[in-house]
């Protein structure tokens, strides 16, 4: 199946400062942003008619304002992201809230991780990208030294050489971060390639003659003949992915060796960049820790560094001091996150594994347990992972004998039937007709990587259509793909087809 991506024109000319090309592909102006919005037009006019809103309208002009909302820059205006200016109004109102009283600042170093938290989830939930976590990173950052600066140094405790090492560190830090924010190893399309306006879903090319994007004719061959072309066959970016490589739904490119995206550098994290991302959060680290022992030193002098994080009597009596051990406080929960992920990190190092494959292996135990503990054969002994010899290249683990293994045929329950409706549309293309009757009768699963679904489905009278249908694991964002199909009568054994 094949439809058209919509690409923005491009226009015959430089763009001017303040000219850019909008969302819907035009080119326009910076003057003319509060022209020509239907939506917004729309919305008006069932407010004041009384009427109520469509559930897509609001979003239609929240789009719409973000569009518009740009600054003057040469060969075109850029967008301003408005998910930058929070952290720069909220972080240096709550951590001076925090420094008025004890409860506030505990109350403040409760609420403040929790929000971050919540607006981390919904935008995962989005896929989208946002600068918020970017910008609260490089504000506290360089809010936290500008502190340092003003409220601890003028206090005497703080030598020559103990500045200039966190001055060294700071600078480091934001030397590798603009490191790691360069190419993490982005998958480029062949020219032919990104000038052809279809994408298609369905087969990978022909096995091309010459190196594309590091695989070799022979790997390519290879790949073909284990069939993993098609697994590796990415038809968002119209290319063949290395082992290993990713597509991110939220960066919209495939990176060679994808460890995760990262939210804190607005970026992905791949085979170009992963030694930088490592050594920016060992040099942050580092450089945290330093700076929160001599604040610490300089607020709480009679106390023990490691105790007067918990224990500092008469810190509250004066503002400065206060805010300067509410900003510690900040900066140790701020060290333990990053400390966490940095071991995260160097365990999936030390066994070869990026952090999506390591999610891979966590989901598919999950549905493995579910299925040991939903299944009657759930008395069975676990056995040992049966790991192929590149599990990155293709996942599979058994691990008890449902999972890997195709369990018995049962009656077809709701979930089974809401995917017969999804899947109807490709099973109609595929068969060449038209199903009035689509009703799923039986079925058996199948764990590898993903769940393989043997379905029976009525389609009338005494013809039945048997699917093979396969769902990619939870955290996958990929649809439901049909992977064969058989017209026939009924019969008890659903895979016997396959």
């Amino acid at each position: 199946m094949t439809k058209k991506a919509r690409r923005p024109t491009e226009p015959e000319e430089s763009l001017c400062c303040c000219e850019f090309v909008s969302h819907e592909g035009e080119r326009t102006h910076m003057a003319a942003c509060f022209c020509d919005c239907e939506h917004l037009d729309e919305a008006c006019d069932r407010w004041f008619k009384g009427e109520a809103q469509k559930e897509s309208t609001l979003s239609q002009v929240a789009a719409v304002v973000r569009d518009r909302l740009r600054v003057p820059w040469p060969r075109g205006a850029r967008r301003v992201d408005l998910s930058v200016i929070p952290p720069l109004v909220l972080l240096p109102v709550f951590l001076h809230l925090a420094a008025l009283h004890l409860l506030l600042g505990v109350l403040v170093m409760i609420g403040l991780p929790v929000l971050v938290l919540w607006y981390y989830y919904a935008t995962h939930r989005r896929k989208s990208q946002t600068l918020f976590f970017l910008s609260l990173a490089l504000f506290s950052l360089g809010y936290m030294y500008y502190l340092f600066l003003t409220e601890v140094v003028p206090r005497g405790d703080v030598g020559l050489l103990q500045l200039c090492t966190v001055t060294m560190g700071v600078v480091l830090t934001l030397f590798f971060l603009t490191l790691t924010k360069r190419d993490p190893g982005y998958l480029r399309p062949r020219p032919a390639d990104t000038k052809n306006t279809v994408t298609n879903h369905g087969d990978p090319p022909e096995l091309a003659c010459s190196p594309r994007n590091g695989v070799n004719p022979a790997e390519q061959l290879c790949m073909m003949q284990s069939g993993r072309a098609k697994n590796q066959w990415c038809s968002t970016c119209r290319i063949l992915q290395p082992p290993r490589a990713g597509h991110c739904r939220i960066c919209g490119f495939c990176v060679r060796r994808l460890d995760h995206h990262c939210v804190w550098i607005n970026s992905c994290v791949g085979r170009a960049n992963h030694r930088c991302f490592l050594l920016t959060l060992l040099l942050f680290l580092l450089t945290s820790v330093q700076g929160i022992s001599l604040v610490l030193h300089s607020v709480c002098p009679k106390q023990n560094v490691l105790f007067s994080l918990f224990y500092c009597p008469g810190v509250y009596t004066q503002y400065s001091r206060a805010l300067c051990f509410t900003c510690s406080w900040y900066c140790s929960i701020v060290t333990g996150g990053l400390l966490y992920l940095l071991i995260v990190q160097l365990f999936n190092v030390s066994y070869n594994v990026t952090e999506r494959v390591d999610r891979d292996i966590e989901a598919l135990v999950k549905d493995c347990f579910a299925c040991l503990m939903s299944s009657k054969t759930g008395h069975q002994a676990l056995q040992p992972l049966a790991w192929s010899s590149k599990p990155w290249d293709h996942l599979q683990v058994d691990i008890c004998g449902e999972c890997g293994g195709t369990n018995k045929p049962k009656e077809a329950t709701p979930e089974v039937q809401k995917i017969c409706d999804e899947i109807k549309p490709k099973a109609e293309e595929a068969t060449g007709r038209k199903f009035d009757d689509f009703n799923a009768k039986t079925f058996a699963t199948q764990v590898v990587a993903g769940t393989n679904y043997f379905i029976k489905v009525h389609v009338g009278g005494e013809e039945y259509v048997h699917l093979r249908v396969f769902k990619p694991l939870p955290h996958v964002d990929e649809p439901l793909s049909l992977h064969g199909h058989q017209i026939g009568k009924g019969h008890s054994d659903v895979i016997g087809y396959f």
